[in-house]
């Protein structure tokens, strides 16, 4: 349900961080493994905070499916 929304928030901020137009979400990926590889100082801090922010987007798409797990008790085989 939230999965277009997430998409185009994932463009906008791969876009302000891409020294090339980026078209997809694995466009901007491959465009932050340069700057990543090498350390710039001057951009590792916002491809930091993107990284943050896109793990949190990844942890709140999967919140529905995991909170009907969250006290799950499994038994040994």
């Amino acid at each position: 349900r939230h999965l277009s929304a997430v998409v185009a928030q994932e463009l906008e901020e791969l876009r302000s961080l891409a020294r090339a137009p980026v078209n997809t979400i694995a466009e901007g990926l491959d465009q932050l493994k340069a700057p990543i590889e090498a350390w710039e100082p001057e951009r590792i801090r916002d491809i930091a905070r993107y990284l943050v922010r896109r793990a949190q987007r990844a942890e709140a798409l999967a919140l529905p499916l995991a909170g009907r797990y969250a006290n799950l008790c499994l038994s040994p085989i």
